[in-house]
């Protein structure tokens, strides 16, 4: 099995010939190549990313890019910060989950730090608790 450490979801119809869909995987876009010149932190296996206030389908691109950034480090266990999320819809939660999927399959632990209550409602609302592996957060509270 191939390793690659990108993801892609493509959001309209390909219009590259380099484009090619792998089954039960993502598209591969970026060739890896990228030099990990990340910080020398003492937790340089730990990779985090903050969400912000509003998380939206406005706001999905960008995430999206810092997600695919996460996911071409070289960390082994990456932490998602949603502790400021106010505001979140079902595309932002639908790219998280597939990012949550992808990073698992490929042996990374992928961890929350400190959800907002309205980011685990909508989470639990929504039934993505399983997908984005927030079951255990959410039955605490």
């Amino acid at each position: 099995m191939a390793d690659s450490s990108e993801f892609v979801i493509l959001l309209d119809e390909p219009t590259s010939a380099n484009v090619s869909p792998k089954a039960d995987e993502f598209v591969y876009l970026l060739d890896g190549s990228q030099d990990d010149s990340g910080g020398s932190d003492a937790q340089a296996d730990s990779i985090s990313l903050k969400l912000s206030e509003a998380s939206t389908i406005d706001t999905v691109m960008a995430l999206y890019q810092d997600l695919a950034e996460l996911d071409a480090s070289a960390g082994s266990r990456i932490i998602l910060d949603a502790s400021a999320v106010s505001d979140s819809d079902t595309a932002v939660l639908q790219l998280l989950s597939s990012f949550v999927q992808h990073s698992e399959r490929n042996g990374r632990d992928v961890d929350w730090y400190q959800p907002s209550l309205y980011f685990c409602d909508l989470a639990k609302h929504l039934d993505y608790t399983k997908y984005l592996k927030l079951d255990s957060l959410v039955e605490s509270l």
